[in-house]
């Protein structure tokens, strides 16, 4: 097994940890790193600052960002670059403490993508449209929505239909 292996190859558990630390430091410093102004020239900073606050047109228009030229950039970058660089992050990101966000999506804005039920014609089933929902909310940090009060409870099922997605990192490098 690898234990036994890296018994015979090093002095001390220590010595391994450390060289192979190295090696893998090594090798993530020749990957390339990609920020996410690299997928569109808009996704500045000071721009996925406010995504994560909820307050730029990806997170409030309906509809598909398919054939838009930010889809094109999206899609070009997954194809040309997302599987071969490491994507720097940003300001907001850094303010997490326990290196983890959630990102949780109230209403459906794309049609047709069995994700809710957002559909063809938008501008009439697509305005207050459900997503699919695979979450239960039980509440929110809501200082800065003057409409509730802090913490923000939802008891039992009271938040509607919520679809939630999460994302978490190391704090080592490599």
């Amino acid at each position: 097994d690898a234990k036994t292996e890296l018994r015979r190859i090093y002095s001390s558990t220590d010595d391994a940890k450390q060289t192979i630390s190295r090696a893998c430091a090594s090798a993530w410093n020749s990957v390339s790193t990609s920020s996410f102004k690299d997928v569109d020239e808009r996704f500045n900073n000071g721009f996925m600052n406010s995504y994560v606050a909820g307050d730029t047109f990806l997170n409030t228009e309906t509809g598909s960002f398919e054939g838009t030229e930010e889809g094109n950039n999206i899609d070009n970058f997954r194809d040309d670059q997302a599987t071969n660089t490491i994507m720097r992050g940003f300001p907001s990101l850094s303010q997490c403490n326990y290196n983890s966000i959630m990102c949780c999506f109230g209403r459906d804005r794309q049609p047709n993508d069995n994700n809710g039920n957002c559909a063809d014609p938008i501008d009439q089933n697509c305005l207050d449209a459900d997503p699919a929902d695979n979450s239960n909310l039980c509440w929110i940090d809501a200082d800065h929505i003057p409409l509730f009060s802090d913490p923000f409870a939802f008891p039992n099922d009271s938040e509607g239909d919520i679809h939630c997605h999460g994302l978490a990192w190391a704090d080592d490098d490599n």
